[in-house]
């Protein structure tokens, strides 16, 4: 408020200023028209009138400088500012609004091109609109959480309230309840004492049954621990059943040929076993006598490899004789047996481990694989030797062939190779499955042992295994018919014992 009559007081003293010059200047005019002809009067005319201008341009610069101070005039430059700081214009009042005005621009920043009062006036309004906002914010923020700090406590001291007439109401129960329980307990003390005379009575008949039970289970113990001998046998008799030595054969030799020349090989016959079987080329058997039944009763007389599946007969299928220095000679009804076909579907094994039957310290996987694809057998599952699955094991896979352990570094604390130990713990885990599947485990020794065949069949696989299309059917030099006429063989090759008449 104090600037606003500071700029009142300047207006008023710039117009009175203003009035009083154009006085003097009338007063002069009149002067001068009244003199006439008088030089001398003339001449102070003259003189006043100078005087007059010269005030006139006083006092309009006075005014202009007024004007722009207050901010209606010609803006004041920042040279012009830095002049009036240190000006002096003689006149009293003058240099006092001069420096009251330097002081109070010095509110503005140095880079401020308008230093006026309007200008400071309206910073000034400006500051003081944004600072009454936000005291105004503040005190509604400060209302609303006096507002929000009176509802919670309103709210904290209705659930005390509440809360202590829940306990007041909870003590009056429990009181209640106390008394009820005391005198229940009095009563059941009564009921107790003669209870535990009961009771007594009682233990010492249970005492006497107790000794009887004792007796009975001690014998139904006995019988129980003989029925689990009784159960392990069968289960052990169960298992050998299920073991490879109680397979039994799978069909018969009905026809032979053998060869007059060595150079032709021993000879080919012929079973009865084919197409409606799901026989096919390649398949090997190995021949027992007529009179064996299981494939671990007789002694292997030869092997043979089945080169052509009839099709003109469901059950008839033309198969070589293989070179074997072990040979014995075949005969009609000699049996024949391969632990890798099955009826109506291909065996499945298993690999596990490294298969090494060479002992040559590397792994034979792949040689096996030729030797099972020679036989027409289907991998199932194969577990390399850095813990690699591919597969899976399933209730119709026959063997699992079980190789060397993996072998892994443990350090002093007892930690291995974390992978390691996984591949361990998952070898592990597919033979305890192998187990509950009901599949035989084996050794490569064990599978190498049926996988061998003569000198003329390769085990290096399909590729090096002589072509099916080179056994077709043909009557060579030298080979023999049997010694049965063909009228008294069958269209599957067994004995007619009833031919037709001639």
């Amino acid at each position: 408020m104090a600037r606003d009559r500071n700029v009142t007081v300047w207006q008023a003293y710039v117009t009175v200023m203003s009035i009083v010059s154009f006085l003097c200047l009338g007063a002069l005019a009149y002067m001068m028209f009244t003199s006439g002809t008088n030089l001398k009067t003339a001449e102070a005319a003259i003189k006043d009138k100078r005087d007059a201008e010269a005030n006139l341009r006083k006092v309009t610069e006075r005014n202009q400088l007024l004007q722009s101070i207050l901010g209606v005039g010609k803006p004041i430059s920042e040279a012009e500012f830095n002049q009036l700081k240190s000006s002096v214009t003689g006149d009293p009042e003058i240099d006092a609004a001069v420096k009251t005005y330097t002081n109070h621009m010095g509110l503005f920043g140095v880079n401020e091109p308008e230093k006026n009062y309007a200008k400071l006036v309206d910073t000034l309004m400006q500051e003081l609109r944004s600072r009454n906002i936000a005291l105004s914010n503040a005190a509604a923020k400060a209302i609303q959480d006096t507002e929000n700090y009176d509802r919670k406590i309103k709210v904290e001291t209705d659930l005390r309230a509440q809360a202590q007439q829940e306990k007041e109401q909870i003590s009056l129960k429990a009181k209640n309840d106390l008394d009820n329980y005391t005198a229940k307990i009095a009563e059941q003390v009564k009921a107790f004492e003669a209870l535990a005379a009961e009771k007594l009575k009682q233990f010492r008949e249970f005492q006497d049954e107790k000794g009887k039970l004792n007796a009975k289970i001690a014998e139904a113990t006995r019988r129980n621990e003989e029925q689990a001998r009784r159960i392990d046998s069968l289960v052990q008799k169960i298992n050998e059943v299920q073991n490879e030595s109680f397979q039994t054969v799978q069909g018969e030799i009905t026809d032979v040929q053998v060869s007059k020349y060595p150079g032709d090989g021993p000879g080919q016959v012929w079973i009865n076993l084919g197409r409606a079987d799901g026989l096919r080329p390649g398949v090997n058997f190995v021949v027992f006598d007529s009179d064996v039944t299981q494939a671990s009763q007789g002694k292997v007389k030869a092997k043979i490899e089945i080169v052509e599946v009839l099709a003109g007969a469901e059950h008839l299928s033309r198969a070589k004789i293989l070179d074997d220095r072990n040979f014995t000679a075949i005969l009609r009804g000699d049996k024949v047996y391969s632990p890798f076909w099955q009826p109506g579907s291909k065996v499945q094994i298993a690999l596990l481990g490294k298969i090494d039957f060479d002992g040559d310290g590397k792994d034979d996987r792949d040689r096996i694989k030729g030797l099972l694809d020679q036989n027409q057998v289907t991998l199932a599952m194969d577990m390399l030797p850095t813990g690699e699955v591919t597969g899976q094991l399933t209730e119709k896979v026959r063997w699992l062939v079980v190789g060397e352990e993996l072998k892994y570094r443990v350090d002093e604390d007892g930690k291995g190779d974390p992978a390691m130990l996984a591949a361990s713990k998952r070898r592990r885990d597919i033979e305890t499955q192998a187990r509950s599947l009901g599949i035989t485990i084996i050794n490569p020794n064990n599978l190498m042992s049926w996988l061998q065949v003569g000198a003329d069949s390769s085990p290096l696989g399909d590729a090096a295994r002589p072509r099916v299309d080179e056994y077709r059917p043909r009557v060579p030099r030298g080979i023999e018919r049997g010694k049965v006429s063909e009228m008294y063989q069958s269209t599957d090759g067994r004995l007619n014992r009833n031919p037709p008449p001639e």
